[in-house]
């Protein structure tokens, strides 16, 4: 059974292939600091991962990812403070950037809902590949 708690599941397979589970699936795995600051420093790691063959993304749950969390938003909005959304936006940005710069062969597999900056994490993928259940959102 997954761990609930850990935004992100790591698994290297016996094949040389990691696979990065974005697991927040209460909140169809949209993205959190934790979860991109985990992301992104797991990304960092593997780059220089000599038995790596390549990295998978995907979702738990069903979906690959909605987005940015929208509570985080709206908390900035609440608090009349959209400028506490800035560090939020880069670590997102940088994510994405590491994903993209990857070294190694990237693949998103995406099923379910993907919307918003969850596309844009998806499309930083070398290959995509989509279910017939894929459902894209462009929030922005």
């Amino acid at each position: 059974m997954p761990d609930e708690s850990n935004p992100l599941l790591v698994e290297i397979g016996s094949d040389g292939f990691l696979t990065l589970t974005l697991n927040r699936p209460d909140r169809l795995n949209a993205l959190n600091p934790e979860l991109l600051y985990a992301l992104r420093e797991t990304l960092e790691q593997a780059s220089t991962a000599r038995e790596l063959k390549g990295i998978i993304l995907r979702g738990a749950g069903g979906n690959f990812c909605a987005g940015g969390d929208i509570y985080i938003m709206k908390e900035a909005v609440d608090r009349h403070n959209i400028d506490t959304l800035s560090p939020f936006l880069s670590i997102l940005e940088e994510t994405a950037h590491t994903f993209y710069t990857c070294p190694l062969p990237t693949l998103s597999l995406v099923e379910g809902i993907v919307a918003g900056a969850g596309i844009g994490l998806a499309l930083a993928a070398d290959i995509h590949i989509a279910a017939d259940t894929a459902r894209c959102h462009f929030a922005f």
